[in-house]
């Protein structure tokens, strides 16, 4: 550990409270959920539909586009790809 860094890893100066105000809000995961959802429903495909293409349940994606969860890396490029549609569309604003 550096003398600039604490124990979880934030520079001295960052206030940790902050830091977890802005974790508990979530505002990525809110963007991601919300363009996931407009995506699939302008792509006409249901929570089932897309569940299919992508081998999974629809309640595991119903976590993503709650805002429940947030997917890996290579889950949103997998729902990306089973959308037929850009990553960039689904980061959109993030």
């Amino acid at each position: 550990m550096t003398s600039t860094e604490t124990r979880n890893n934030l520079p001295q100066d960052v206030d940790p409270g902050a830091v977890k105000e802005y974790a508990e809000s979530r505002p990525v995961r809110r963007t991601f959920a919300k363009n996931m959802k407009d995506t699939r429903q302008a792509k006409g495909l249901t929570l089932s539909k897309l569940a299919k293409r992508m081998g999974c349940s629809p309640q595991h994606l119903h976590q993503y586009e709650s805002g429940k969860r947030s997917p890996s890396i290579d889950a949103a490029l997998a729902i990306a790809r089973a959308m037929r549609t850009g990553i960039t569309r689904l980061t959109k604003g993030m």
